[in-house]
């Protein structure tokens, strides 16, 4: 399909595409002579803008007719052009000090393609990366970083900002099913409690990932839960403050009075 649009994507996307790499711009400021990853370069918009300070560009696409485009564009000044796939990228780990990546996660299996993304970033580097709002993968996305998505900076894209750290987030290995089915279970029960009349609510409790409590696991009572989201629910904690809790962070959903479970992220 991209080597088709290749002739005419500029036309379409330029204006979109440089609106977001603005708001990656001010998300995360360019380094200075480092090499950088424009991953899903296309036509080399954005590679172009990443250019200068010292940069050395690699963009990598999946199509050959966008990489033609994008060569006619940029030449070969501090510029490389690979064939590649973001879920498999062919470099080695460590490669980069900044990696962008706008508006491709629709296209992949996200959460593949964000590891491979991280596997090629630098320690002390940073990811930059946007997905469409209204798309399949901003579900299986903010189950896993939810809490670090940046919203309402760009009308059709949310980003995020990851550094190596975030592949501690990962819990999943090839083969496993998505974590998207880990998210419509979590959501289905809690809607059932809620609002399903055989369940009575203030029986079931929540048991979630929260750093400091004690054994690391804090108890919310489902009484409490305010909205039940596309990548976690709200809460209104004792001081009466709304907090939001993503899917990733759910290890147990039980009834408090009989301790049946309901929801286990051990299985």
């Amino acid at each position: 399909m991209y080597d088709v649009t290749s002739s005419f994507y500029d036309a379409l996307y330029e204006g979109e595409q440089i609106r977001k790499f603005e708001v990656a711009y001010r998300l995360a400021l360019l380094p200075l002579k480092e090499v950088v990853l424009d991953a899903g370069c296309g036509t080399g918009l954005i590679t172009e803008r990443l250019r200068g300070g010292g940069r050395f560009v690699v963009g990598v696409d999946f199509s050959k007719g966008m990489l033609r485009r994008a060569k006619e564009r940029l030449g070969s000044r501090d510029t490389d052009l690979v064939l590649g796939d973001v879920e498999r990228l062919p470099f080695r780990p460590r490669s980069f000090g900044l990696v962008l990546c706008l508006t491709v996660l629709q296209n992949c299996e996200p959460l593949k393609a964000i590891s491979s993304l991280l596997r090629a970033l630098k320690s002390g580097g940073f990811l930059v990366l946007s997905y469409l709002k209204r798309s399949r993968s901003a579900v299986s996305i903010e189950a896993v970083f939810g809490d670090l998505v940046v919203k309402d900076a760009d009308p059709t894209d949310d980003f995020l900002v990851l550094n190596k750290e975030a592949t501690r987030r990962f819990k999943w290995r090839a083969g496993r099913p998505p974590r998207g089915c880990m998210v419509s279970r979590i959501r289905e029960v809690l809607n059932k409690i809620r609002w399903h009349k055989d369940f009575d609510p203030k029986d079931y409790e929540v048991h979630i990932v929260h750093r400091g409590a004690l054994g690391d696991v804090k108890v919310v009572p489902v009484l409490c839960i305010t909205e039940v989201l596309s990548g976690g629910f709200k809460f209104r904690d004792a001081d009466g403050d709304e907090k939001v809790i993503p899917y990733h962070r759910v290890l147990l959903i039980r009834n408090r009075v009989s301790g049946d479970v309901l929801y286990s992220k051990e299985g």
